[in-house]
């Protein structure tokens, strides 16, 4: 006379399913997946060895957030490859081009920067960035003359601080979801640029030719644009 209470009983357990611990931590692992594949699909936190040819290379970090902005910072070095390069456009200062010919600069620079990549899955994106460079040498500095002033020469201490800016645009992807790959073409230029040259030793402090050395250095800094090729590779923490 009980059998028919105890068939509907039975049908209710059997569609609910098991309602174990077991089946309960198979729901949270599952959600927990889930969740964690979106933040990785909308985030990227990177660490990336970088190099912006001919200005500096070196590393940077950088976050990206759902929405495509970007936020990056870094440090690395400048390479005398950059003087050098500089040298051939000073063609209109002659002081400048007479220093920057034989100079033998090193230096290193720390950047940050802000960009976007508004539609990830395309992977084109668009940074700008600022950066402040220390250049430094030691070098022999050959006799010159200028309109009003002659330079005898000597060994001088080169020191230049200059606040670059950058614009690249470029394209990143991803390999595996981990490995970062990213290039760019972008131009560079200076907002500032200060030089200090002193003589070291015996060389004659001359006072009016360093002065007038210092500003056509500065102003070949301030007044030429570079074209830029940045290569990145890196992993994503996420």
């Amino acid at each position: 006379m009980a059998i028919g209470p105890a068939l509907v009983l039975a049908s209710t357990v059997a569609l609910a399913g098991p309602q174990g611990p077991a089946a309960q931590n198979a729901d949270t692992a599952d959600t927990t997946g889930t969740s964690a594949d979106r933040v990785r699909d909308d985030w990227m936190l990177s660490v990336e060895g970088v190099t912006r040819a001919p200005i500096e290379a070196g590393f940077q970090a950088g976050v990206e957030m759902p929405f495509g902005l970007r936020l990056f910072g870094g440090y690395a070095w400048v390479p005398s490859a950059y003087i050098d390069f500089l040298a051939t456009l000073a063609a209109g200062a002659s002081t400048a081009k007479t220093v920057l010919q034989d100079a033998r600069y090193g230096g290193n620079s720390g950047r940050v920067g802000i960009g976007l990549r508004p539609f990830r899955p395309i992977g084109l994106y668009f940074d700008a960035s600022d950066a402040r460079m220390q250049l430094d040498a030691t070098q022999p500095i050959p006799s010159f003359s200028a309109p009003g002033y002659s330079f005898p020469g000597g060994t001088y201490r080169l020191h230049t601080n200059i606040d670059a800016w950058a614009l690249e645009l470029g394209y990143e992807g991803e390999i595996e979801r981990r490995l970062v790959l990213g290039a760019a073409l972008g131009l560079s230029g200076a907002f500032g640029s200060s030089t200090r040259i002193v003589p070291v030793g015996s060389a004659p402090n001359e006072t009016t030719a360093l002065s007038e050395a210092s500003s056509d250095i500065d102003h070949v800094f301030r007044t030429n644009v570079l074209p830029t090729l940045t290569l990145r590779l890196g992993f994503d923490l996420i």
